[in-house]
């Protein structure tokens, strides 16, 4: 009998929250469905989106993604200038890689409401907007308030990674901003861009600006996604993430933390000042309140991940990833603060053993050796590189000349007014291959002057470019040796900082390609450009 009345006051304890919690509509987390996204259940019947963000790597337990993160304006360099960085997910996918899970949208007032309210509520009408006037400290309890609810009501909706369930929390830094600016999914240039692409004008991507915002947060998911689908993240919230603020000594963190980071720029800011490389400090308390910092334009967004040491197989896995990487040759010898000659030659001047002090010489002898033949290996390499980076060169300048010559064509109506729609349709898709060629060789280029440009030393760089240069001379390819200047010049640039966008690569390409030269034929030819359809049978194949 007493178990019988314990049953039944327990299901009077759950049924006023059970009568509350019929499931929201779909347009009120998520108005613009798409194929891939991971929906998780909120309490209350409300829901939450996440967009996947993948990180090409390799597939061992140690392998991250290098991606150089910032802006190489100086204006704001103490904060946001150019550093290089390692990422990886925590998640792997069926092809080997890496991802992780971020919020599709930033979170809405309905959704912190069935999150953090003891008592469910109806979406109200503007529940909608993103939530602004929450604390760093009020973010973080969300995640932990909505780690717990998950584990407990939802956990097998939750991805997992050797059969450890997600949780929530804020992005790092680094996650937001490879995120933000597309991720894998756009090519190397577009990601060194301030911003995502936009082509249709920031207008259609950015809530910013009294104009659009109305100078107050508004709902998600109103204008165009990021090339990831992820909607809002430059305007609309401040985004906070998840480590303290360090300001940027060219190139790397200081060492001081200090306060709050928000990313994106908000509803406050202009649209033409918002970039993926934004950040701001924000005092963690108000010091006139007396109490945490709370503004009505920062919000946040939440990331899926879970314990870099998931199981004792996979800390095993790290263990012997690691292993291999200390013992290897060709990490001592990244490693810049060893310098084991150095410490050899005080060992000589400490000791009076003659047999040591040989034994310690051959060592050094060999040591030095050593050190010669990774040097001119490395030379080597650059050197190829500068060489690929000038076939590059050449082959974009080639693509984007003959896509121009297509489009010219199809522009000229005494020249079109005798093709057919088959014809045309032809030309067409040749300008779109040719503008696809050039845009695949501008981020193969770029994807070779990061390299360079973060991998080797200045004085290194410049003298192997010279060399190939005269090796270019020598090989009847002198027709290369204007881009190979051209992709020094790069080089010298993005080692301080400043790489160009497509549109000055496509330019200075042209400038070299200009330049008169000794030898006028490359050593490969390639398909000439369409001639007039008139001088050509109709229905002839064009190229």
């Amino acid at each position: 009998m007493r178990k019988l009345r314990f049953v039944l006051s327990l299901c009077v304890l759950t049924l006023p929250a059970l009568a509350q919690a019929a499931d929201w509509e779909e347009r009120l987390y998520n108005p613009k469905p798409e194929t891939g996204d991971l929906v998780l259940p909120l309490p209350c019947g409300g829901a939450i989106v996440f967009r996947e963000v993948s990180v090409p790597a390799g597939s061992g337990a140690l392998d991250d993604r290098a991606v150089t993160l910032g802006s190489p304006d100086a204006t704001l360099g103490y904060s946001e200038f150019l550093r290089n960085t390692f990422l990886t997910g925590g998640f792997a996918t069926a092809n080997g890689g890496r991802r992780y899970w971020i919020g599709k949208y930033e979170v809405t007032r309905d959704q912190y409401a069935a999150v953090t309210n003891p008592a469910c509520a109806e979406p109200a009408s503007d529940g909608r907007r993103a939530q602004g006037e929450v604390s760093w400290f009020d973010a973080v309890s969300f995640t932990e308030r909505l780690s717990v609810w998950l584990l407990a009501n939802a956990r097998n909706k939750l991805p997992e990674q050797d059969g450890v369930r997600a949780f929530v929390r804020l992005p790092t830094e680094d996650e937001w901003e490879y995120a933000a600016r597309g991720g894998a999914v756009v090519g190397e240039t577009d990601f060194a861009a301030p911003t995502f692409p936009m082509p249709d004008g920031v207008d259609r991507y950015v809530m910013a600006g009294s104009r659009r915002s109305g100078g107050r947060m508004q709902a998600i998911g109103q204008l165009q996604p990021n090339p990831l689908g992820i909607y809002d993240i430059l305007g609309n919230a401040a985004e906070m993430t998840l480590e303290p603020y360090r300001l940027n000594r060219v190139g790397r963190p200081h060492g001081q933390a200090g306060g709050i980071i928000v990313r994106g720029g908000s509803y406050t800011d202009q649209p033409a000042t918002i970039r993926s490389s934004q950040r701001d400090e924000l005092p963690p308390f108000d010091v006139a309140r007396g109490a945490p910092t709370r503004l009505p334009q920062v919000g946040f967004r939440v990331v899926l991940a879970v314990p870099a040491t998931t199981s004792l197989p996979q800390t095993e896995r790290v263990r012997a990833a690691f292993e291999r990487e200390s013992n290897a040759e060709e990490t001592r010898a990244r490693d810049a603060a060893a310098d084991p000659r150095r410490a050899l030659a005080l060992l000589r001047e400490r000791t009076t053993d003659q047999g040591l002090q040989q034994a310690l010489q051959s060592l050094d002898a060999q040591l030095a050796s050593d050190a010669r033949a990774r040097a001119d290996a490395l030379r080597q390499v650059v050197r190829a590189e500068f060489e690929t980076m000038s076939i590059l060169a050449y082959a974009a300048w080639d693509a984007d000349r003959r896509a121009k010559e297509v489009r010219n064509i199809i522009g000229d109506t005494n020249l079109t007014q005798s093709m057919d729609m088959q014809d045309l349709e032809r030309y067409r898709t040749a300008a779109d291959a040719q503008e696809r060629a050039a845009a695949a060789m501008v981020d193969a280029y770029v994807r070779t002057l990061r390299q360079i440009a973060d991998a080797v030393p200045r004085s290194v760089a410049a003298e192997e470019a010279a060399v190939q240069r005269r090796e270019l001379a020598e090989r009847g390819m002198a027709r290369f040796v204007a881009f190979n200047e051209t992709a020094d010049r790069h080089v010298r640039a993005a080692m301080t900082g400043t790489q160009p966008t497509r549109e000055q690569l496509q330019r200075d390409f042209a400038a070299a390609a200009a330049q008169p030269v000794q030898t006028q034929q490359p050593p490969a030819q390639q398909a000439p450009a369409p001639q007039a359809p008139a001088q050509q049978p109709r229905g002839q194949q064009r190229r």
